[in-house]
């Protein structure tokens, strides 16, 4: 149905397309259950950094807990796919992983950073996002299909509109659009928690110590 090919069979035909999003635990789980409900077919598989066993499958809530400790875990829509090596020139790995497949879903986690910028005398904290990305190839029609469902059934959950707020007053001062995505989860996190962001804006030349607050959801 899709094709497996290995790097060099790909080159210059392959298409990626991504996203980077704050998504909260919650977030992560409500998408990625509707994506496996949407193709029941599909596994979960992250990368195990060691050379014994370099790709694995993974059960649902151990892919959950690599994305919520900032990590990746890979979605396979191929259903009778099994990771395959070969030797490989490059020490120190001893074997090298040949048969990716060119229809996958990736995701990887954030993280939330605790600053102190010049010019208040608190911490803040901002959300560093994670990502989602897509690949398939060019040519291949039907697995462009499922990348543009999946990215649509992303956009219904996530936005980027957002209110903008001076970190000196707590003062709503403006609205605006992040440059990232975020979930209704992590919306409702920012709103609820005391100096949560999704980004801010630092200028001391311009007095301007502004952060983004999520404003839908």
């Amino acid at each position: 149905m899709w094709a497996i090919l290995s790097d060099l069979d790909c080159y210059g035909y392959l298409r990626v397309r991504g996203r980077d999003c704050h998504m909260s635990e919650i977030d992560v789980c409500e998408f990625l259950a509707a994506v496996l409900s949407a193709y029941p077919e599909a596994r979960l598989f992250y990368s195990a950094g060691h050379r014994a066993h370099p790709f694995l499958q993974a059960a649902f809530d151990e892919a959950i807990a690599r994305f919520v400790n900032g990590d990746s875990f890979e979605v396979i829509f191929y259903p009778e796919w099994q990771p395959m090596y070969g030797p490989n020139e490059f020490p120190p790995h001893e074997v090298s992983f040949i048969n990716r497949p060119l229809l996958v879903m990736s995701m990887r986690g954030g993280e939330i950073r605790t600053v102190r910028p010049k010019g208040i005398d608190r911490d803040i904290r901002i959300s560093r996002p994670g990502n989602l990305n897509l690949n398939n190839m060019k040519a291949d029609i039907e697995g462009k299909r499922v990348v543009d469902k999946i990215l649509r059934m992303h956009r219904k959950v996530v936005a980027k509109d957002v209110h903008v707020i001076d970190l000196k007053t707590g003062d709503r001062v403006d609205t605006d659009y992040s440059r990232d995505w975020y979930g209704p989860d992590m919306a409702r996190r920012c709103r609820e928690e005391d100096d949560l962001f999704v980004g801010v804006s630092v200028r001391p030349d311009l007095d301007r110590l502004w952060g983004q607050e999520p404003a839908s959801f």
